[in-house]
């Protein structure tokens, strides 16, 4: 369906449900670049990585936009691994049995 509506499935279907859910949870788009930021980081450490260089919040925000809120540092390569993401209200992590990470 999307890509008979004409929508890149990597760019704008991702970026139109960004949209969606920071709307609707509140999310900014610095968080998004800290979740970024976090993933290059790790591929810093990561032998197997593709991109082993660490690239900073600035760097990712500042970038080329490719579907907004999408920046170009925003996107990974489908062969590349990912990220697992868990986002709760400060209540809820608070309350978790374990301990959550920045």
């Amino acid at each position: 369906m999307y890509g008979e509506a004409g929508m890149m499935i990597t760019t704008q279907f991702f970026a139109m449900k960004l949209q969606r859910y920071m709307k609707l949870h509140g999310i900014s788009e610095m968080t998004l670049a800290r979740v970024a930021e976090k993933a290059y980081r790790n591929g810093a450490h990561a032998e197997h990585a593709w991109r082993r260089s660490p690239v900073d919040v600035d760097t990712i925000l500042n970038s080329e936009m490719v579907n907004d809120p999408l920046t170009k540092f925003m996107f990974c390569s489908p062969s590349e691994g990912g990220v697992a993401l868990i986002l709760a209200s400060e209540t809820k992590a608070a309350n978790s049995a374990a301990p959550m990470c920045a």
